[in-house]
């Protein structure tokens, strides 16, 4: 905050920039009243104008010949306009993004002027992202990645008793943008074998041989780096849009932490190499980032917690999950607790969330949001699936 105890007290800034800008136009539409469209010169000035450097002179005959080129202006004196001014013949400057942005944000700075003094208050962030509330959080949401899908989300909460969960969460329809994205990869790297395929043979091949398969691979090259810009368009699309679904699956449940696996942590293997591919692509981390940056306009704080066990091991007990009906099917023989495999894995991690919420660390590489070194077990309480044979049948509602 800044006070001048001036009274009667006018503001006057001086400007460099203004008093240049101001010469500048006044030199231009003097100059552009003497230029002849059709010879392309400048007239020698009559008496009594703005006297310019020759260098200046040059450089707006040049502007103003591309100006005319472009306008598809008549080369006769009665088509040309009389004046041109700055804004006609010279694009905006260059302004960095800061400056623009404290120069289009009202909403920094506030300036109040009364008779005796002028206060100007500036709003600045204490920090880039404002960070949740993770110590008061007592509902969170677990987002798990998924080889099939982009991801699914389960909710827990913190009653004071105990974590209760119903293990009915959301899975993510990606409308079909991940299969066009697998289909992308797939497109890419077989281009990618058959450049290194076609290189192999050019190294011993004729001359005349030799400059055709050249032709060939940098034709490969050229629509395997439009084929990796569509797939870079498709992850943000994806990612943003997973991103969205998420935060609004959080606001509803009135959630504050949203609990994500740690990509670093998470290892698919055993899966096939389809799989294991797909959950290795950089749609997830471009997700988790997104997550983070949609989530911080809501007040949220997004939590990386460790990715190992949770789609294998029970909420309730910590025991090992049976898979009575397949890979996507989860249930537990010991406390009777069952769902979708996803649904699962998401209550996990959002356990885990709430349960390491006083001893998360920001590290300095890497994104620096809130994380979790270690993996906090605590029993959750849910809805009992119970398990017959006709049971088995129809799978847990999702």
């Amino acid at each position: 905050m800044c006070r001048r105890g001036y009274r009667g007290w006018s503001p006057h800034t001086p400007s460099r920039r203004f008093r240049t800008l101001t010469y500048r136009d006044t030199a231009i539409a003097s100059l552009s009243a003497r230029f002849d469209a059709a010879t392309g010169h400048i007239a020698a000035p009559a008496g009594g104008e703005v006297s310019v450097p020759s260098g200046f002179a040059r450089g707006v005959r040049r502007q103003l010949v591309a100006c005319t080129r472009r306008s598809g202006e008549v080369t006769s004196d009665t088509a040309r306009p009389e004046q041109l001014r700055i804004t006609d013949i010279q694009p905006p400057p260059q302004v960095s993004a800061m400056a623009r942005l404290a120069a289009a944000d009202k909403q920094l700075a506030e300036l109040t002027v009364t008779a005796d003094t002028m206060v100007l208050t500036v709003k600045l962030p204490t920090e880039a992202v404002p960070a949740g509330d993770l110590s008061a959080a007592m509902t969170a949401v677990g987002v798990d990645w998924s080889p099939a899908t982009l991801g699914a989300a389960a909710i827990v909460t913190d009653t004071g008793d105990g974590l209760v969960s119903d293990l009915r969460g959301y899975t993510y329809d990606d409308r079909g943008l991940g299969i066009k994205l697998a289909r992308l990869q797939t497109e890419g790297q077989f281009l990618h074998r058959k450049a290194a395929r076609l290189a192999r043979l050019a190294e011993n091949a004729p001359p005349q041989l030799r400059a055709e398969l050249e032709g060939k691979i940098a034709l490969l090259d050229e629509n395997r780096v439009a084929v990796g810009v569509e797939r870079g368009k498709i992850n943000r699309e994806l990612a943003f849009h997973f991103a969205r679904q998420a935060t609004d699956y959080a606001v509803a449940a009135a959630a504050t932490v949203i609990a994500i696996e740690d990509l670093a942590t998470l290892e698919p293997r055993g899966h096939g190499r389809v799989n294991n591919n797909r959950a290795a692509r950089s749609a997830r981390r471009k997700a988790a980032d997104a997550l983070t940056h949609t989530a911080a306009r809501v007040g949220a704080a997004v939590v990386t917690v460790p990715a190992r066990g949770s789609s294998s091991l029970c909420p309730g007990c910590n025991e090992e999950l049976a898979r009575p009906q397949g890979y996507h099917d989860a249930w537990c023989g010991s406390c009777q607790l069952g769902g979708n495999r996803d649904h699962v894995a998401g209550v996990n991690l959002a356990a885990r969330g709430l349960l390491g919420r006083g001893k998360a660390v920001r590290t300095r590489t890497g994104s620096g949001d809130p994380h979790h070194r270690a993996c906090a077990g605590a029993p959750v309480s849910g809805q009992v699936r119970p398990y017959s044979g006709e049971a088995a049948a129809s799978p847990c509602p999702p």
